[in-house]
């Protein structure tokens, strides 16, 4: 599976955790904490592919993220933002 930071641009990350992203450890510790929770990984795959309009990739990351309440979560969102 691939990893959100290994897909994502600088900008993207600086995104998706702009306090993280101006301390090197500190995404280092995001990236292991991906690499631990497969779950936490695909949930940022999710929104990442979702923000760059490619909602298939989207749709599949949603559907690796095992835990039923993150999932649930996760698939809200993305209602809440096609809502936008």
């Amino acid at each position: 599976m691939e990893n959100f930071f290994d897909v994502a641009t600088p900008e993207e990350i600086a995104k998706q955790f702009p306090t993280a992203s101006k301390r090197p450890e500190w995404l280092e510790d995001t990236r292991a904490s991906m690499d631990k929770a497969p779950d936490y990984n695909c949930e940022y795959l999710v929104y990442l592919y979702w923000g760059r309009g490619d909602t298939e990739k989207a749709e599949y990351y949603l559907d690796q993220i095992k835990d039923e309440s993150r999932r649930l979560s996760v698939a809200i969102t993305l209602y809440e933002l096609r809502e936008a």
